[in-house]
């Protein structure tokens, strides 16, 4: 199967999962969590140099702890993004990260969101008149726009008391994961089994 093929697949298993994510901004209806007792770890991750926690999850725990996202505007000249730290061209990744960010696509909603994230990524109707190679290109970058999407939701949940700060580092850690695989050019057997974990793991904070 193409890779073009497979991401497209990718793609729409990941819009089964997760059918209104990007159509629809609509409120959360995942109930409140109780919000556990802070333990030493956390306590000592409070106001911390986030960038400087060794272990991915933590890191990403520790800036929801200390909000660090919350002004919606990272540099990414100063903080490289998760998914693109262990790739061979970072360099690449981090322009892909600016690119979407310039083009203030999180700022609108609904369709014009969707439309947005298309035309950053420069697909067209169908992918007409692109060869295999940029279709998958533009496959991949499309698929990482809508995941960091997803995991925005995730960090306003957090934010709202939704979801736990060890549920949603967890659920974090996993769409990065997954943004790796599919900038990497990993095939459909190796994400797949991820996009499935995923699933489990956000029907788990909503039962």
């Amino acid at each position: 199967m193409k890779k073009g093929a497979v991401l497209i697949s990718a793609f729409i298993s990941l819009l089964l999962i997760f059918p209104i994510f990007v159509y629809a901004a609509g409120s959360s209806t995942i109930p409140p969590q109780p919000t556990p007792t802070p333990t030493i770890s956390d306590k000592a991750m409070e106001k911390k140099d986030c960038e400087s926690v060794t272990m991915r999850k933590e890191r990403i725990k520790c800036r929801l702890q200390n909000k660090v996202e919350e002004d919606g505007n990272i540099d990414y000249d100063v903080r490289v993004p998760e998914a693109c730290k262990t790739l061979r061209n970072p360099t690449a990744c981090i322009a892909l990260y600016k690119n979407v960010q310039s083009s203030q696509c999180y700022n609108l909603e609904g369709r014009d969101k969707d439309k947005c994230f298309k035309e950053t990524a420069g697909i067209r109707s169908n992918f007409s008149g692109l060869i295999p190679e940029e279709r998958a290109q533009k496959a991949r970058e499309y698929l990482v726009f809508l995941l960091y999407e997803f995991e925005e939701r995730i960090e306003d949940d957090n934010k709202k008391g939704l979801i736990s700060d060890d549920s949603a580092a967890e659920i974090i850690e996993l769409i990065t994961q997954i943004k790796e695989d599919i900038l990497s050019g990993k095939n459909r057997a190796e994400i797949m089994p991820k996009f499935n974990e995923l699933k489990q793991k956000i029907r788990a904070v909503r039962s």
